[in-house]
């Protein structure tokens, strides 16, 4: 793979398409705009600064309790070392 716009799925499920720093990356190379799904845990949209969501991004974070697929919370804004930080809205 070549710097930039990649994509890699592991054997759990888990996929993550965006932008690497290098070829052959680690997780702590995902920097820049970036898709990443965990299967039945989260979906991710946004940035990521070595590895962690950083800057603008969102989460959906499905619930362990049931099987529906609209049962989930969200988190919609700014995000600094993986955490939610500064402005954002909770969407449940």
């Amino acid at each position: 793979m070549d710097a930039g716009k990649n994509i890699i799925w592991y054997y759990s499920g888990t996929f993550y398409f965006g932008d690497w720093e290098v070829d052959l990356p680690t997780e702590s190379q995902k920097n820049g705009f970036g898709f990443e799904y965990v299967p039945n845990k989260y979906i991710y949209l946004g940035y990521f600064k070595d590895g962690m969501r950083h800057g603008k991004g969102t989460i959906k974070i499905f619930s362990t309790k049931t099987d529906k697929p609209d049962d989930f919370m969200a988190y919609d804004g700014d995000w600094a070392n993986g955490k939610p930080h500064g402005f954002g809205k909770h969407i449940d």
